[in-house]
């Protein structure tokens, strides 16, 4: 063989060599990237819940990232001074329950939020002559009261009446022993008048 030959002959042994390292390199790329996606297909995927309150004093404990699939369980709190309404999502009413219990997808990622509603106070002042009972200590707005009037013996009811805690200067009569309990605190009073002096 001549050296003319010999030299060919290295240039196409060369030649493997740099193809041979070629294909290797592609092949250990393609093996990487098919890791990386098998990698990224497999890992669960997380969604973030939000949760909040219409009273912004109050928080509400839970907001965070979910495992699709996780089923999770909310939880509002009771909060002294109010009562719990509701559960809502995306501006709609879900559940009236204070636990609320779902599965975490696409279409449950968002903001959760509890609606409580303001209490306010009914309370008796000081009567003579008889007493009041009522048939709550405390009601949000537009709930209805009943009050009952028990006189001492002797004496009947001759007025029943009620007014804002912190400004007594309206009068508010009760009728039928039902009133809708404004948006303050209340105090509930009775007039008792001896039998023979009714219509007096």
């Amino acid at each position: 063989m001549d050296k003319k030959q010999e030299k060919v002959i290295s240039i196409c042994d060369n030649k493997r060599h740099i193809l041979y390292w070629i294909i290797l390199g592609v092949v250990v790329f393609l093996m990487l990237i098919g890791f990386i996606l098998l990698f990224t297909l497999t890992k669960d995927k997380t969604y973030h819940i939000e949760l909040n309150s219409n009273i912004e004093a109050i928080q509400i404990d839970g907001s965070g990232n979910y495992n699709e699939g996780e089923y999770i369980t909310i939880k509002a709190q009771d909060v002294s001074g109010y009562r719990f309404r509701s559960w809502s999502f995306q501006g709609k009413e879900i559940s009236k329950s204070k636990e609320y219990s779902f599965s975490v997808f696409s279409n449950s990622v968002g903001t959760y939020t509890a609606n409580y509603d303001k209490l306010y106070k009914v309370q008796v002042g000081s009567v003579e002559n008889g007493s009041i009972t009522t048939n709550k200590n405390d009601a949000i707005e537009g709930e209805e009261i009943t009050i009952s009037a028990i006189p001492s013996v002797n004496y009947e009811l001759s007025k029943m009446y009620y007014v804002l805690e912190g400004d007594d200067r309206l009068i508010f009569e009760i009728d039928n022993n039902k009133i809708k309990m404004p948006n303050s605190n209340i105090i509930i009073y009775a007039d008792f008048s001896l039998l023979n002096e009714i219509g007096a």
